[in-house]
Order: structure tokens, then C-alpha cells, then sequence
């Protein structure tokens, strides 16, 4: 959880918990899934429910992959 103003805003709206804003960097998150938190993460307005695709008690760890072909293959298709 954010403990200082900088790093991101934590919030609740009805029966979710919502971190917002987190202003720092993680090459990995892990988190344990279950039914009673439903664990979801949101990116640009798509929600993922871990909840629903693990079991209860799971070991999930979140990583950001980057396309690097995407990149690589702009770099020789100049015009």
C-alpha cells in the first residue's frame, strides 16, 4: 500500500479497494488469489478477474512483457 501522497492514492468505492496513481516500479507482482477479495487488475479500462481464473489460496505473479519484435522491426521498416 502507498504510505506517502507521492506514491499513488488508495481508495475504497463500495465494497472495492482501488489503488490508483502508483508512482513506482516493480518488475514483478506478486499477489495470492481469492474468492473473498476477488482479485482483479485493470489496465486502460480492462479488467482482469484473477479470482475467476485461478483457485483460491494461488501464487500469481505479475509481469509487464514488452514487445521488443514490435520495436525491432520498426527500426528496419523506415521509409
Amino acid at each position: 500500500m502507498p504510505s506517502l501522497p507521492s506514491e499513488g492514492v488508495f481508495t475504497q468505492l463500495g465494497d472495492r479497494f482501488i489503488l490508483t496513481n502508483l508512482n513506482r516500479s516493480f518488475r514483478q507482482i506478486p499477489v495470492r488469489v481469492g474468492p473473498e477479495a476477488k482479485l482483479s487488475f485493470i489496465h486502460q479500462e480492462q479488467e482482469y478477474p484473477l479470482y475467476q481464473w485461478f483457485d483460491a489460496g494461488t501464487l500469481v505473479t505479475v509481469r509487464i512483457n514488452y514487445d521488443y519484435w514490435w520495436f525491432v522491426s520498426g527500426m528496419f521498416n523506415q521509409n
